[in-house]
C-alpha cells in the first residue's frame, strides 16, 4: 500500500481530526479514495499545515470537505499556486480561511492581491519578512485583516540578503507601508515576533512606528506589550 494510500486511509478514519500536518506528498491525496461511506473528509478539521511541498492539487476533494477549516500554515509557499486555472485546494478553501500563517519566504512575485482577494475573510495573517519589496494595485480591498504578525527569523539573515543596509530599510518601510495602507481599514494590530530589538532601536525605525499609530493601528509584541519609543 502507497504513502497515499496509507494517509488517505487514516484520515477518512478518523473524523474527530482537529490538525494535521503533511509533509513532502507529491501529488494529489485523494486522488483515487474510494469515499464511499465518507461524504466529508475532514468534519473536525480546524488547523491545516503543509509543511515543505505536499501536494496541494484538490483532486478527490469536494466542496465542504472541511467545513470548519479556518487556520492554514504554510512553509513554504509559491504565489503560482493562487493563478487561475491552478488546481490548488487553496481555490477551495481560501473563503473559508480566518487565519494564515507563512513560516518561510514566499515565491513567485511580489504582489499579494491575488492571496487577499482569494482569502477574503481572513482576520489574521503571519508574515515572513524577507520577501522582496511588497506591492499592491490601488484597486486591492480587504475589509476583513485585523491583525499582523511579522516574523524575523534572524537579523543576520535579513543582513545576508539585503547586503547594503539602505536596501534593508527600504524592505522594511514598503512592508508597513503595504500593511498600513488604504487596502486594509480594518487592521488594528502589527505584532512583531523575533529578533527586532536591533531593528527597534535603530533611529530610522521612529518613522516606520510613528506611521503605524498614525493610521490607528497597535505596534506590540506578542505578549501585547508596546513596541516603545527610541
Amino acid at each position: 500500500m502507497g504513502s497515499h494510500s496509507v494517509l488517505s486511509s487514516i484520515i477518512l478514519r478518523s473524523p474527530n481530526l482537529r490538525y494535521v500536518s503533511l509533509s513532502w506528498l507529491p501529488g494529489p491525496i485523494f486522488k483515487d479514495v474510494d469515499r464511499t461511506g465518507y461524504p466529508v473528509l475532514l468534519p473536525s478539521l480546524k488547523t491545516l499545515n503543509f509543511e515543505g511541498d505536499p501536494g496541494l492539487n484538490h483532486r478527490g476533494i469536494q466542496n465542504g470537505d472541511f467545513p470548519n477549516l479556518t487556520h492554514l500554515v504554510l512553509r513554504p509557499f509559491d504565489l503560482h499556486a493562487l493563478l487561475p486555472g491552478n488546481s490548488s485546494i487553496l481555490h477551495m478553501i481560501g473563503p473559508q480561511l480566518r487565519t494564515v500563517e507563512f513560516h518561510e519566504d514566499l515565491r513567485g512575485g511580489d504582489h499579494l492581491d491575488p492571496f487577499f482577494k482569494l482569502f477574503s475573510k481572513l482576520q489574521e495573517f503571519a508574515f515572513h519578512v524577507g520577501f522582496p519589496a511588497l506591492q499592491s494595485s490601488p484597486l486591492l480591498q480587504h475589509f476583513e485583516l485585523k491583525a499582523v504578525h511579522l516574523q524575523i527569523e534572524s537579523i543576520n539573515h535579513l543582513r545576508e540578503t539585503y547586503e547594503a543596509e539602505d536596501l534593508s530599510w527600504e524592505m522594511f518601510g514598503k512592508t508597513f507601508a503595504f500593511f498600513s495602507a488604504h487596502a486594509f481599514p480594518a487592521l488594528q494590530h502589527i505584532i512583531l515576533h523575533g529578533e527586532w530589538d536591533s531593528v527597534v532601536h535603530d533611529g530610522q525605525f521612529r518613522s516606520l512606528r510613528q506611521f503605524v499609530l498614525d493610521r490607528g493601528c497597535s505596534l506590540e509584541y506578542p505578549d501585547g506589550t508596546p513596541v516603545p519609543v527610541r
